[in-house]
């Protein structure tokens, strides 16, 4: 009796073991799950924090790339504005002598005029005088290229011939030196009126068509044109009135400086 009474004790002790070794495999177990879950989601919290730092480098760099693009846009807008790019502008009087690099950075083309001769002018300022010469025809009015572009070599052709011919006196009052005179620019348009198909070439005929003149000149500022030599302004332009010298400048200039009146020399505070 004794002896089965051991047995069973030991038969429950065995269990009894048995049971704490299967609760003891289970907790492990349980424990080893759950720390590779808190592992797992930290992991994955790391990969989260880490991504959504790349996320505000990209958006930083996005928005830096922006920036960027809009320096970048400015500065090729500069360019642009430099390369196509000449200073239409430009200043060139008896004081102020031109850039003798300007003629290589200038894009000048050929053109024919009415009469067939070839005339070279600065390629923008041509564009804008072929519309102006439109918008003239369709009010009766009718000019056309005489001498626009010279080289700095045949300005001082003309300079000589001019001397020759009417004297030094007619040289000051109405031919520049060479390196000062406008016409090397490209930007420059001596223009003749064309009256009842016939061509007014000297002065005086060009000084008569008054009523010719108002329109042109009324006209021109929509194209990018002003009237260099204003009347009675001499002491400022060092020339007399030229109404048939038309200068290139680009528009708004053109418009402002014709409706204020003022001399380009004026306008750019160089009186």
């Amino acid at each position: 009796m004794l002896n089965e009474f051991k047995s069973k004790s030991n038969l429950i002790w065995l269990g009894a073991l048995a049971l704490l070794l299967v609760l003891s495999l289970v907790d492990l177990t349980f424990l080893s799950s759950c720390s590779g879950i808190e592992q797992g989601a930290a992991k994955q919290e790391a990969v989260q924090q880490d991504a959504e730092g790349q996320g505000e480098k990209v958006t930083s760099t996005a928005e830096s790339g922006s920036t960027d693009e809009d320096a970048e846009e400015t500065g090729k807008q500069s360019k642009s504005a430099a390369a196509d790019g000449i200073d239409y502008l430009v200043l060139v009087n008896k004081t102020h002598e031109l850039d003798p690099d300007w003629e290589n950075t200038v894009k000048l083309v050929e053109t024919t005029n009415k009469r067939g001769s070839t005339v070279t002018v600065e390629s923008t300022a041509l564009t804008a005088f072929e519309e102006l010469q439109k918008a003239l025809d369709a009010e009766g009015v009718v000019i056309d290229l005489n001498s626009c572009y010279r080289s700095r070599a045949k300005q001082q052709e003309l300079v000589d011939q001019f001397t020759q011919e009417y004297g030094s006196d007619y040289v000051e009052k109405y031919v520049a030196k060479a390196g000062h005179s406008e016409h090397e620019t490209g930007l420059a348009l001596d223009v003749i009126p064309i009256v009842n198909g016939v061509e007014m070439l000297t002065n005086d005929e060009m000084l008569a068509q008054k009523d010719l003149w108002k329109v042109v000149h009324a006209t021109m500022p929509k194209y990018g044109f002003i009237l260099r030599y204003l009347p009675n302004q001499e002491s400022i332009t060092g020339y007399e009135y030229e109404p048939w010298h038309l200068r290139y400048v680009g528009t708004p200039d053109a418009q402002k400086i014709s409706d204020s009146g003022l001399t380009l020399e004026e306008y750019l505070g160089e009186a």
